[in-house]
Formats: C-alpha cells, structure tokens, sequence
C-alpha cells in the first residue's frame, strides 16, 4: 500500500505518532508477546527478528529496557536495492500501477533515516544491550561473531545452539544469494539518495569481522 499514510507514519514511529499512540501500541505489542510467552512458557526467550522495527528502537528501548538488541547491518545501497526488488512483484500484484519513483525515493529516504536512528538510539539508550553485527561477520565467522554477540549482551549461550552454530559456520561461509539487483535499476533512487544514503552510513564499519558493542560507537556519535 505505497499510498497509505498510516504506514509511512508508521514507518517514523518514534518522531511521527505521539507519546499516546506510542504508548498504546507499545501496550498492545506487549499484550501480545505475554500471551506468546504464556502459551509457549514463560521461562522462554522471545525472539523477535523483525528489521520494521528499525524506526521503534526508541519506543522499544522504553518499553523493554532489559531487552537485547542485536542490529543486522550491511551497505545501505545494498539493502535498499534488495528491499525494492523484493517489493515490485508484491505491490504490481497487490496494488497494481503506481508511481515507482516517488515510492522509491521515499522508501529510500526512510532507509537512510533507520539507519541514522539506530546510530543514534542504540548508543544512547542501549549502550551495553545492543550489538551491531554487520553482514560480513556473519558470513565470515557466523559461529564466532554470534559467540561473541551473546558474550558482550551477557546471554548464555546454550551448548545446543553452540553445537548448531557450528554446524551452521560452514555453509554461511560458502552462501551466495539468489536474488540479483542493483540500485542501477532504480534511477530515480540512484541518483538524488546518493547523499542521504551516504550519511546514514557514517560511523558504520560494514565490512567488521565481528560485532561492534553500542557503546562502543558512542565517540563518534
């Protein structure tokens, strides 16, 4: 829904609704977990794996300040180019012709915006529950980089998932993706979010081998 302006409020969740809105969504979001946690038990984990939720981290760091956060990042031109050509078959399927390039450079400014916000929040509000973990670490050293992850978030790594881990390393090494784009293919975003795309990404070391702490990206806010 391109047009929607809910969503796009949505998508500046914590700059765009009020402290109400926030606040009532926030209930209905924890509503929802308790149940899932009172169904599955309670002595359980959550994990949510969600990257909408980029533009909640302020709201999501006030309703769950023991959380942890772990941030999955890579280039932000890469991202927006897989997002947009994931999008395109849903939204000609879903929502039929629409004006491509101003939804594309509007989602684009959003992306370069969640990226300037988790800069911003996850330091500040989190500094030692929330991890960033660029995509080359997981690729590299999946084992070692979630070990490491765990450590720095003072989580117990069971022996189990250690043992998957592991199992796992080898085949995240070797991985290549299917899904081919560039952000080439998209002029309009190309050309005029070169900058903002640009900006987001400063202070991010994307190719790190391993997960930078929050805190740790606080001197150079």
């Amino acid at each position: 829904f391109p047009d929607s302006p809910w969503l796009w409020r949505f998508a500046d969740f914590d700059r765009a609704l009020s402290t109400r809105e926030r606040c009532a969504l926030m209930a209905f979001y924890r509503g929802c977990l308790q149940r899932h946690l009172y169904f599955h038990g309670s002595e359980q984990r959550l994990l949510s794996k969600n990257a909408a939720f980029a533009p909640l981290a302020e709201s999501l760091a006030e309703a769950f300040p023991d959380a942890r956060v772990i941030a999955c990042v890579r280039a932000p031109q890469a991202a927006l180019s897989s997002q947009l050509s994931s999008l395109r078959p849903a939204l000609t399927a879903c929502h039929g012709r629409y004006d491509a390039a101003v939804f594309e450079h509007r989602l684009g400014s959003r992306f370069a915006a969640y990226y300037s916000h988790l800069r911003e929040v996850l330091p500040r509000r989190l500094p030692t529950h929330a991890v960033f973990l660029p995509l080359a670490a997981q690729r590299a050293d999946l084992a070692g980089s979630v070990t490491t992850a765990y450590e720095r978030l003072g989580l117990a790594l069971a022996p189990a998932f250690a043992a998957r881990l592991r199992a796992r390393d080898a085949l995240a090494r070797q991985h290549r993706s299917a899904h081919r784009h560039t952000l080439a293919d998209t002029p309009p975003a190309a050309g005029s979010l070169d900058t903002e795309l640009a900006h987001a990404a400063a202070g991010f070391d994307f190719g790190a081998t391993a997960p930078v702490a929050a805190g740790d990206l606080r001197s150079t806010a």
